[in-house]
């Protein structure tokens, strides 16, 4: 069982040390000299000054290794964490089980202590699933079917309190008075780093990355019709009754673009959303900024979303009133997030007791398309384990396709390309048994001068091909403008 210690913390005295000079942390030192040697991971927390923790990763993070963000502005909740300490993946049918078992493993030994007692001290786990059990085109080798990290430090703002966790594995240190040290001494560089006592570089240029061409070429939109088509026959046949296709928009760019620089303008846009930033020890990052959250942990409930059915925004009031009174009345539409509800209810049917939703959609309004959205909230049985129920959420028929089954195999077969952790599940657990996870849609993968996007739709039996090809556009246009690409 993991033990944590938690201490009377001053936040107005923002010097670190005198934070650790207390009898609650010499009582944890003391806990922990019983341990020296071992597999346990060590994490210490304390509040800080407030900054923005996207600003952090620039700051404390080279071009190089491990990088992971994640925001979503209008909660007001941000994660910005580096330097993978621990990373432990899986692969197949079985990678969420596995993944489980491994963060239990790690929880049952860890030793936490924190200056101020709130829901994010100590450790969290950061990753994601591939979409499909296996993965494998090249371009995805480094993220794998699964992967989860476990930083050496992680900042996260939650509304006004900003917190830093550093994390230590025991076994690297020889005597309890090294690893106090240690931990003094890594909080203070951390703190001096952060204090912006030198200047940033400044970005002289009004667009970030821009190059000659066009995504858009008449093979794609011929190959794309031909696949919708086809999966509209498969449903006159009965073989399913929706299929969610995406395609894969592959650009090459005049430099290498900056992963954080992209996501500050995605957050800046959307705010509604979850912006999302994983890179990985192979220097490729994927990232995105998705409006479709898979589940969100609380205490005792569970809150997730159906969000299906689009159509893209007005450019007057009066116009934008008139798309959103459209997509309401759409047969099509309102077919394809009815799927979705019923999907989820169905799954989530073995670990919960009661499920509350709304009585009819309601528009979420994004900055450059409006979808159907039901939230969803549902309480917990006791002892359920949060990523069996990811795992059974994943994925949605926003996404996949229903029934799940019978759509899973032609999806591949009919969007001819691997669609890697695109449409996954991202996010993070913490030690405190909460978490969150996204479904990672309006996304991409980007690697030296190279951004490979990614965009789909559901597709029902009265669908329109080349309809379905300008909401692609749509989708794409968020992370193409967040590059300022012509």
């Amino acid at each position: 069982m993991s033990e944590k210690y938690t201490g009377q913390d001053n936040i107005e005295d923002h010097h670190v040390l005198s934070r650790l000079e207390t009898s609650d942390y010499s009582l944890f030192l003391k806990n922990v000299n019983e341990s020296i040697g071992s597999d346990s991971i060590v994490s210490v927390t304390m509040p800080i000054e407030k900054i923005d923790p996207l600003a952090c990763l620039e700051l404390l993070n080279n071009k190089q290794g491990y990088h992971y963000f994640w925001e979503k502005p209008s909660d007001e909740f941000a994660i910005a964490a580096g330097k993978a300490l621990k990373t432990f993946d899986s692969r197949g049918e079985k990678r969420f089980r596995d993944i489980e078992n491994q963060i239990s493993k790690i929880k049952e030994q860890a030793l936490e202590f924190t200056t101020v007692e709130h829901s994010h001290a100590g450790i969290h786990f950061l990753g994601g699933f591939s979409f499909f059990e296996e993965s494998t085109d090249p371009a995805w080798k480094s993220f794998g079917s699964a992967s989860f990290v476990i930083p050496e430090w992680q900042i996260i703002r939650d509304g006004h309190l900003t917190l830093l966790t550093l994390n230590f594995k025991l076994s690297e240190f020889y005597s309890i008075t090294e690893l106090d040290e240690k931990i003094k001494e890594s909080f203070c560089e951390i703190e001096e780093v952060l204090k912006l006592n030198s200047e940033p570089e400044f970005s002289t240029s009004e667009t970030l990355y821009r190059t000659p061409g066009n995504i858009v070429s008449r093979k794609a939109t011929s190959s794309w019709i031909k696949s919708v088509n086809k999966a509209k026959r498969l449903i006159a046949e009965n073989q399913f009754e929706k299929i969610v296709l995406a395609r894969e928009a592959t650009i090459r760019l005049s430099e290498t673009p900056e992963p954080t620089h992209i996501i500050n303008i995605l957050r800046e846009q959307y705010p509604n959303c979850y912006s999302f930033l994983i890179r990985n020890a192979g220097n490729k990052t994927f990232l995105g900024c998705t409006p479709e959250r898979l589940i969100s942990f609380k205490k005792n409930y569970l809150l997730t979303e159906a969000l299906a059915g689009s159509i893209q925004r007005g450019n007057t009031a009066s116009e934008d009133a008139y798309m959103s009174k459209e997509l309401m009345k759409s047969p099509k539409n309102a077919h394809e997030h009815n799927y979705v509800i019923r999907a989820i209810e169905q799954k989530l049917k073995p670990f919960v007791k009661k499920i509350e939703k709304g009585t009819k959609p309601v528009i979420k309004k994004l900055t450059n398309v409006q979808h159907l959205f039901t939230p969803i909230t549902a309480w917990l049985k006791e002892d359920i384990s949060p990523l069996d129920i990811v795992e059974t959420l994943h994925p949605t028929p926003a996404v996949g396709g229903f029934p799940w089954d019978q759509a899973k195999p032609y999806i591949k077969e009919l969007e001819n390309f691997d669609r890697g952790w695109y449409a996954g599940p991202v996010g993070w657990l913490n030690s405190q048994n909460g978490g969150e996870f996204a479904v990672a849609i309006r996304s991409g993968l980007v690697e030296k001068e190279t951004a490979t996007f990614f965009a789909g739709c559901g597709i029902v039996e009265d669908s329109d091909a080349e309809t379905e090809w300008q909401e692609t556009i749509l989708k794409l246009r968020p992370m193409l403008s967040a590059l300022k690409y012509d």
